[in-house]
């Protein structure tokens, strides 16, 4: 047990004593009014239990997150607060946007480059 839940366990124990007629009324099993040894050692392992399960109830206050492509992945790694049809439609008519720009300006290319061809290059 890590030295924070041994310290938290203390702390419940002695809440719980600080109560002595309640520790009694919870813990003592055979109605002697005392506190025995077996019946404090049900206390401490139950004081343990509760500590533990507030423990697992209880986020870590450090987040771990890990991102990662995978080596052999032939897919872009895209990070991105957007649904994936959402980001895919975005591509795909940026990708339609730069093929009509591309047809429009290509007839343009070619004339000035034939055009250098019949005439040369002018100097």
């Amino acid at each position: 047990m890590a030295e924070t839940n041994k310290q938290k366990v203390g702390e419940l124990l002695n809440e719980w004593k600080s109560d002595h007629r309640k520790l009694v009324a919870r813990f003592d099993a055979n109605d002697d009014g005392k506190i025995d040894i077996e019946e404090w050692e049900f206390a401490r392992q139950l004081a343990i239990l509760q500590i533990e399960k507030k423990n697992v109830n209880t986020p870590t206050s450090e987040a771990i997150n890990i991102v990662a492509n995978h080596p052999g992945s032939r897919y872009p790694f895209i990070i991105s607060s957007k649904s994936q049809e959402k980001l895919a439609a975005k591509y795909r008519w940026s990708s339609l946007g730069y093929l009509v720009g591309f047809l429009l300006v290509l007839p343009i290319l070619l004339f000035c480059y034939f055009l250098i061809l019949v005439n040369g290059w002018p100097l």
